[in-house]
């Protein structure tokens, strides 16, 4: 028999016009063997007989081919490859027949279509405005999809249309394939059983296509609103729900005289009419019953449908003359129906299908087969699925909860529900939404024991459940909410640890994990329970707020609740305002905790530019982002008037600067105006309809915020107004009166040239003059310095102290020009500097920071006055004066220092300070060159004590000490023992950053095998002292220039054996060892390949097999090959020889093209091996033959699906 993988890839070579003679002639010897070779997807190509009569046929029977001729065979296979790119946009015959099929099987086909023309005048009005979305709801049978059909009809001049295919792996690429310059139309039937709405509502903001796309969505109107949510909410495009209504009896009576139906008896339509109810599909139904010489008086809906079904499965037996019961098609059917889908390749499932419905697997296998013949059932692949949703449901819902002809408890939930639990918790959920009381009693009994379950279970199985709720959050929102809220109210509990399937080290699950998924239900409950959803939401946001292993689920819970506020087109804005009613008991309760999460939440509201990030639908690895504005209404209207009200009120009532700046900062006026959006995308409607809250911001800047607002306060609005008169179309008075008011305050304008780097009259094009700026910062502050004396000195101190103070409350940190100002009053006004001092440290002053700087100035004109000011503070124990001591080293003269100098420098260091250590290390890089001994000493003392931010900022003094000084007084006096002394604290050190590994590139190229300790004593740091949940990276090398010391080290290869030596030990060194020869070695080079081979000549099978493993992260090169060779040759161990194969099947780094390319590469590599003298050479190589030929066409059919799907 020939290998069908054989067959595939001549074919598939053939399609590809890259067949040479010795494939055609293998091809030959098949058609020969008469064999039937390529059966791809739903059709078939059969190739038989000889060579000179062989016949190539299709699945439908027709012959297309008969005869030898090589270029006919190529065409044909290219045709039937081509056909399988399933298309996910249909034709409307393409479309119209699949449906008509359908409705035929469930007589639910009408040739003419009656008593809609008003319905398609409606749709015929809104496509002629080019409408972005249309929503065609109503109830299952109604007639939609008959409807759809009709729109060819309607559609405007010159508009193409489509209809997708609900089975659709992609839309991507035909979505790509649609003309920019025409219209589209693209009409999706069933839209709720589309997965991929999400994708299809991406073309409304593609920028070739917007404006010019269409999509019409038909669903039940049990689904519409979940159809418009995933559809995604888009940024100024409107959403037109159109409901189908149930036809008017007339209509009705006028159906039943048309074709198929041709119900003449008047008595009979009448009857038919009112079992109808308006519903198109049971009046077709019914008439099939009366064709079939059946009695309908008394039957209801359900009834008819029954009968219905009932006659299906009759004719069927009869057809296939099938001894089967027919209880056997309707236990099948009623599974099916309520499972929603079975998988066949899931053998679990099957036995289980199996056992209830009492049939055997091969007996199952041609039920399944005879039900899709018939049309009731579809396949897909190995999914089989009920054709008719409309037919699933009657049999979900009259066979189990109206008749209780079978039970759901033992049918379907005793057996399957540990198999499908989240499918069946959703379909008795949609029952229930469709008036089947009884379903939501099971679900009621279900979801009882699931709480039982989140109360008593583990974490592993309570996350699981949650996992099953997913779908419940929007059908049942308040039992998805009351579980959760049971989770989130219960106390905190310890992290829970599982044993690995394959024993190992143990994993865990932490309560942290529970809550976050707790987070992703509660961000749909809020569709159906709006109040509580927010209340537990904010709860979470609030969980611990001081605990960091919670700081995810905090994060996540605040951005739902974001997510929630934002207005969004189509969104009701009941939603905001019940937010907001939130936020004024939230910040009522606890004001500063929750103001944070208030601002978040009323900026969104706030925002009138609405924006949506999308994927493009039609080109691959390209993001589009869209904006709009809103548009004014008296709803929005509210919300904003709620939303500004409130953070004025939150002004008054903040108790410190940062929560006022955050205030006013939340104003800021892209935020109350769309100023991130194209100014003629807005109506000049809208900027006078957002002029109050202009009008209103400013009156409460001038009246509230202005008396007695802190200068980083000001410096916020003067923000405001800089862009409100730059950016508003708004004259306001208010604004001339309130930039006087801060243009005439000194003190801020002060602030502006200390703190803001800029002066109030500056304009933009004078920040491109750096040296002007600078002049007239020095101006500014020589002019301020003027009006410094005894008299006068001790305002002066307190403006400095006041602006010191706010701008350090506020988290400003640029002090540059501060910093220059305490230097010139001691270098030009020494006189002052005893009364800052005094007034400083008496008062504690924040000042006090700035007295390193003020010393320097003074050194400049008193050396000793302010040497005597070191002496007194040294000898202190406060922080800040020992920090200022070191300040003032800045601006001493090195080259003459006495010993004085390094006994005050010496003292600083002992006072182990992390602080003091970071400025000693400021000055090293400068006092080095004047004293390398003792910055070596220095070094030395600071890394054997300190912390990790410290330790990191050693390591660049130390690599600049070599690589960057000028004179290189590292390279002159450090020695390889002071060298080791200093970079063995770096094991301490969680990561290794650049400069680190550059002194570890130091160390490497004085003794290698220092480093290779190094590594070595970091391994088992990271092996012993650090759990799984700590941070801490052994080694990370490719990128430094370790591996280049080392390598070009005389000890090489003896560095190679260390660390090859490391595979004879357990645990952790056998995943170590490779990857630290990788990031030494490189690549498999002449001096590791020598290593290697002493082992492979050894003959030791743990030698042997340690090799193999090592060749994992070596698998490319001649002397991968060379080496897995000489192993081959020498032994039969499978596991040894498998791990060979694994790293020639490996990908070695980056692949260039389609993954196709690397098994190709393998086969031409291992080639030469089919033909080597070893037997068992030959042997290996035979067996990777096959598996890379496997492995290519795996590749080649993904790449064409990827292909044909962009």
């Amino acid at each position: 028999m020939t290998d069908i993988n054989d067959l595939r890839r001549i074919l598939n070579l053939l399609a590809a016009n890259t067949c040479n003679n010795a494939d055609f002639a293998r091809l030959c010897q098949i058609l020969d063997s008469k064999q039937i070779i390529f059966v791809p997807g739903e059709r078939s190509v059969g190739v038989g007989g000889s060579i000179s009569d062989s016949v190539i046929i299709t699945g439908d029977n027709n012959v297309v081919y008969k005869g030898p001729n090589a270029e006919v065979v190529y065409q044909i296979v290219q045709d039937v490859l081509e056909s399988f790119k399933v298309s996910a946009l249909l034709t409307h015959s393409e479309f119209s027949k699949s449906a008509v099929i359908t409705a035929k099987k469930l007589a639910g086909y009408w040739e003419v279509l009656v008593g809609r023309d008003g319905l398609l005048a409606q749709i015929q009005s809104l496509l002629a405005e080019s409408p972005d979305v249309i929503v065609l709801h109503g109830p299952g049978g109604i007639g939609k999809t008959r409807f759809l059909l009709e729109l060819p009809k309607i559609i405007p001049t010159g508009t193409s249309m489509r209809y997708v295919r609900i089975r659709a792996e992609s839309i991507e690429y035909d979505l790509a394939s649609l003309d920019c310059n025409s219209r589209h139309v693209i009409v999706v039937d069933d839209a709720h059983r589309f997965g991929l709405l999400h994708q299809l509502g991406e073309i409304l903001i593609n920028p070739a296509l917007a404006g010019k796309v269409t999509l019409v969505l038909a669903t039940r109107s049990l689904f519409k609103d979940s159809v418009i949510y995933k559809l995604g909410y888009l940024a100024g495009y409107k959403v037109n729900e159109i409901e189908v209504q149930p036809l008017e009896n007339i209509y009705i009576d006028q159906l039943l005289r048309t074709p198929p139906y041709e119900i003449t008896h008047e008595d009979t339509r009448h009857i038919l009419v009112r079992i109808a109810k308006g519903d198109p599909l049971i009046a077709g139904v019914a008439a099939r019953l009366v064709q079939r010489g059946e009695s309908v008086i008394n039957l209801s809906r359900e009834q008819v449908l029954t009968n219905h079904c009932n006659d299906i499965i009759r004719d069927l037996k009869g057809e296939f003359k099938d001894e089967f019961k027919e209880q056997y098609y309707i236990g099948y059917l009623e599974i099916l129906a309520a499972l929603g889908t079975i998988d066949l390749n899931n053998q679990e499932l099957r036995e289980k299908v199996q056992k209830v419905v009492n049939i055997s697997q091969s007996d199952e296998d041609r039920v399944i087969s005879r039900l899709v013949e018939a049309g009731i059932v579809e396949r897909y692949w190995k999914t089989i699925k009920i054709t008719s949703e409309v037919l699933a449901d009657h049999i979900l819902l009259h066979h189990f909860f109206q008749t209780k002809q079978a039970d759901y408890q033992k049918k379907i939930i005793e057996p399957f529900f540990e198999l499908k639990p989240k499918e069946i918790l959703t379909t008795l959920a949609e029952a229930e939404v469709k008036g089947e009381a009884q379903a939501g009693l099971l679900l009621d009994c279900k979801l009882d024991e699931l709480r039982k379950i989140l109360i008593k279970g583990d974490y592993l199985t309570r996350l699981s459940v949650l996992e099953w709720l997913q779908d419940l959050a929007y059908l049942r929102s308040d039992d998805a909410l009351s579980l959760v809220a049971d989770i989130v109210d219960e106390p905190d509990k310890p992290t829970e640890f599982y044993q690995g399937s394959f024993g190992g080290d143990k994993w865990e699950i932490k309560h942290d994990w529970l809550l976050s998924k707790a987070v992703e239900i509660l961000r749909y409950t809020y569709l159906g329970s709006l109040q509580y959803s927010i209340v537990y939401l904010h709860k979470l946001a609030r969980y611990r707020p001081l605990a960091t292993e919670y700081a995810n689920v905090r994060d996540k819970a605040s951005k739902a609740l974001v997510e929630i506020a934002e207005i969004k087109v189509n969104k009701l804005y009941d939603v905001q305002l019940t937010l907001l009613k939130n936020i004024e008991v939230w910040l009522k309760q606890d004001f500063t905790n929750n103001l944070e999460l208030s601002i978040s939440l009323i900026q969104s509201m706030l925002n009138m530019v609405v924006d949506n990030t999308k994927q493009d639908a039609t080109k691959y690895m390209r993001i589009i982002i869209q904006r709009g504005c809103l548009q004014p209404s008296e709803s929005l209207r509210q919300v904003r008037e709620q939303a500004l009200e409130i953070l004025y009120q939150a002004y008054s009532q903040a108790y410190s600067l940062p929560e006022r700046l955050k205030i006013i900062k939340s104003l800021e006026l892209q935020i109350l105006l769309p100023l991130s959006t194209d100014f003629r995308e807005v109506t000049s409607e809208t900027w006078v309809w957002l002029k109050p809250d202009c009008q209103n911001t400013v009156k409460f800047f001038l009246n509230i915020v202005i008396p007695n607002a802190e200068l980083p306060v000001l410096d916020a609005v003067a923000k405001w107004i800089r862009d409100a008169l730059h950016f508003n179309r708004h004259q306001l008075d208010e604004l001339e009166l309130l930039s006087q008011q801060l243009k005439n305050n000194n003190l801020y304008q002060l602030y502006l040239s200390l703190f803001r780097n800029k002066l109030w009259d500056d304009s933009e094009d004078d920040y491109l003059d750096w040296k002007a700026l600078e002049k007239r910062h020095q101006q500014a502050i020589h002019h301020y310095l003027e009006g410094f004396s005894p008299t006068t000195i001790e305002k002066a101190i307190w403006e400095l102290e006041l602006m010191l103070s706010q701008c350090t409350i506020a988290g400003e940190s640029s002090t540059s020009w501060f910093e220059t100002l305490f230097y010139k009053v001691g270098e030009n006004y020494p006189e002052l500097v005893p009364q800052i001092v005094e007034k400083a440290l008496s008062e504690n002053l924040i000042i006090k920071q700035q007295l390193g700087r003020l010393i320097g100035g003074l050194y400049r004109n008193n050396l000793e006055a302010g040497w005597s000011y070191i002496q007194s503070w040294i000898d202190g124990d406060d922080l800040v004066l020992w920090l200022a001591v070191a300040g003032s080293y800045h601006f001493l003269d090195w080259s003459v220092f006495q010993d004085k100098e390094w006994e005050v420098l010496y003292r600083l260091i002992n006072k182990k300070s992390s602080q003091v250590d970071l400025k000693i290390l400021e000055l090293i890089s400068r006092f080095a060159p004047h004293n390398p001994l003792r910055s070596i000493e220095f070094l030395k003392i600071i890394a054997n004590r300190s912390d990790e931010n410290v330790l990191l900022r050693v390591a660049e003094v130390l690599s600049w000490s070599f690589k960057y000084s000028q004179d290189g007084w590292g390279k002159q006096f450090i020695t390889s023992e002071d060298l080791l002394n200093i970079v063995q604290n770096f094991e301490r050190l969680s990561r290794l950053d650049y400069a680190a590994e550059e002194c570890l590139a130091i160390m490497g190229k004085i003794d290698p095998m220092n480093v290779i300790d190094f590594i070595e004593r970091r391994i088992i740091i990271q092996a012993e002292q650090h759990r799984i949940t700590e941070y801490y990276e052994a080694i990370h090398l490719p990128y430094s220039l370790v591996a280049k010391s080392i390598q070009s080290s005389t000890e090489y290869s003896n560095v190679l054996r260390r660390v090859r030596d490391w595979m004879l030990r357990e645990d952790v060194w056998l995943y170590k060892a490779p990857k630290v020869l990788k990031e030494i070695a490189g690549s498999l080079s002449e001096p590791l390949y020598s290593v290697l081979m002493e082992w492979v000549k050894s003959g030791d099978v743990q030698k042997l097999h340690a090799v193999a493993k090592i060749l994992r992260v070596f698998n490319s090169g001649q002397l991968f090959y060379s080496l897995s060779r000489e192993i081959i040759c020498i032994t039969n161990n499978e596991i040894i020889l498998s791990s060979i194969s694994t790293s020639i099947n490996s990908t070695p780094g980056v692949i260039v093209g389609g993954f196709s390319n690397h098994p190709r590469q393998r086969q031409e590599e291992i080639s030469s091996w089919l033909e080597d003298e070893n037997f068992r050479v030959r042997r290996f190589a035979n067996r990777m033959k096959q598996s890379l030929q496997e492995y290519l066409e795996r590749e080649l059919e993904t790449e064409e699906f990827e292909e044909r799907n962009w």
